[in-house]
């Protein structure tokens, strides 16, 4: 399984879950171990919990960095795609001709979703 099926946000939420229920049935019990005097307990519960929180968000930062840049990597892959067919569309010397295949299986012209402009004998579409 790829990385970045693996670090998407339903799966780092199911992990962080899991380790939150693991922590609270195993450091629970073992913190009612120790002692029996209520005020030290209700102590080490909050130093119990302060330790879980910062434990846990060091590495939710880091698996949410690693899928925050496969994200980035996904949009920059997408530009580098849509300037590619801008050049191959835009700039293409020779005449294109835009056609659907329609439920027939007829091909037709697709003129009303396109304007044509003129630039140094060279003809355009852009999309209206």
């Amino acid at each position: 399984m790829s990385p970045t099926k693996l670090l998407n946000p339903a799966t780092i939420a199911l992990l962080y879950l899991t380790a939150g229920t693991l922590w609270i049935l195993f450091s629970d019990n073992w913190v009612a171990g120790i002692t029996d005097d209520t005020a030290l307990l209700t102590t080490l519960q909050t130093y119990k919990g302060w330790f879980y929180v910062t434990a846990t968000a060091i590495p939710l930062y880091f698996l949410i960095a690693i899928h925050k840049r496969f994200v980035l990597a996904a949009a920059y892959k997408l530009k580098l795609t849509e300037r590619r067919y801008e050049e191959l569309f835009l700039r293409n010397p020779h005449p294109i001709a835009v056609v659907t295949n329609n439920d027939s299986g007829d091909y037709r012209f697709q003129e009303e979703k396109w304007q044509w402009r003129e630039s140094r004998g060279i003809v355009y579409p852009l999309q209206i």
